[in-house]
């Protein structure tokens, strides 16, 4: 119920919680980092400590940093330049260095952008808000990698990296191109504008066969279970279904959304009599099967 305003003149209930739409950087990925016109900056109780920056206190677990940002510089650095991704999409690598060249040290916010070749602004790519750094100090990210999907169209793009306030304030930047050609096999990169490393992650393997496989079921013969690894060249809806010898369904060992790469599935037979069976594994518009033996 609301029963009151904030110091925004937001409508609020008596603890200064809000009805708006927050407004984080992104919910779904749990960065619940405030995006600067968040309406929660400044929202709460005016007689508690006020944020580190000075101002009236933020509602959330992370306050909006309103100080100028530091003096900062930018080094974005492309390894192994010059930068060529095949049509059927790939990868780079590249470093990143944000020093603080000023006299105070504070917050600031990091994000990458690229300029597609028609001239389109895309991204940001990677976003990191909130960052703090102090005089003389610097941040480093060497070996980040970015996936540059299939479907990107072919052209020569900016590939820039911003420090300052985001969106709007940028203290710092630099970039470098690069170029998606229109030929070439690539590693059939399906996943979308992915960056890796900058938290310690490391980026997927990416050179899956095409196709659906039914890698091995193993050990088979079994008694009273075995192993059956499959891969997928995409994420996409699969079912891996056992069969009897009469086609009669026995076991469902998945029906769902799977992402690409390697899976396993146990099949325990105990409560199955001795006999031929069969895994069939259907998606992607394919279907794969593989012959086991269940001897007691």
């Amino acid at each position: 119920m609301i029963t009151s305003t904030n110091a925004n003149g937001d409508p609020c209930d008596p603890y200064f919680n809000i009805l708006l739409n927050p407004n984080f950087v992104s919910a779904a990925s749990g960065n619940f980092n405030l995006l600067a016109n968040s309406p929660c900056i400044d929202a709460g109780d005016p007689l508690n400590p006020p944020d580190p920056d000075g101002t009236i206190a933020d509602i959330g677990a992370y306050f909006y940093e309103q100080s100028p940002p530091p003096d900062l510089e930018v080094t974005l650095t492309p390894q192994n330049p010059p930068i060529q991704i095949p049509a059927n999409g790939g990868s780079f690598l590249f470093n990143i260095i944000v020093e603080n060249i000023g006299t105070t040290a504070g917050y600031f916010d990091f994000w990458i952008e690229t300029v597609l070749p028609s001239g389109t602004v895309y991204g940001p790519l990677l976003q990191r808000n909130n960052l703090y750094i102090n005089i003389g100090g610097s941040i480093t990210r060497n070996g980040l990698n970015q996936v540059v999907p299939a479907g990107a169209p072919a052209g020569t793009y900016t590939y820039v990296a911003n420090a300052g306030d985001y969106p709007n304030n940028v203290v710092a930047s630099d970039e470098f191109d690069f170029e998606k050609l229109s030929a070439g096999d690539g590693s059939g990169y399906n996943l979308s504008w992915n960056i890796y490393g900058w938290d310690g992650e490391c980026a997927p393997i990416q050179n899956i066969p095409a196709g659906i496989k039914m890698i091995s079921a193993a050990p088979n013969p079994f008694n009273p279970a075995t192993v059956i690894n499959c891969q997928m060249p995409q994420a996409g809806f699969a079912q891996l279904v056992i069969y009897d010898i009469q086609g009669k369904e026995t076991a469902r060992l998945t029906d769902g959304w799977l992402s690409a790469g390697y899976h396993e599935f146990t099949f325990d037979g105990s409560s199955l009599s001795s006999g031929t069976y069969f895994a069939a594994l259907t998606a992607n518009g394919e279907k794969q099967t593989v012959k086991l033996l269940l001897i007691k």
